[in-house]
């Protein structure tokens, strides 16, 4: 069973953010996107890699990144 999580990171502008996610793989994360526009960084990892991706120079934070489901139109449901 496939542990890995999806993982948004967030971007400062002290580095370069294509140096900052080559880090991010060596640290451990899988499946990199890099959003260059915004300095959002996507991938996958493990929960007890993520410490390893906080500590990465460049990087402003860490989240999991959650599904939302808004429903069809008319839809009482929302979530």
């Amino acid at each position: 069973m496939d542990k890995n999580k999806s993982w948004i990171v967030t971007t400062g502008d002290d580095r370069p953010i294509h140096e900052v996610a080559k880090d991010l793989v060596d640290a451990g994360l899988k499946d990199v996107q890099v959003l260059q526009d915004v300095g959002i960084i996507t991938g996958s990892a493990e929960d007890d890699t993520v410490a390893k991706l906080r500590k990465v120079r460049g990087v402003k934070d860490v989240s999991a990144d959650l599904s939302i489901n808004i429903g069809p139109p008319d839809s009482r449901e929302t979530w």
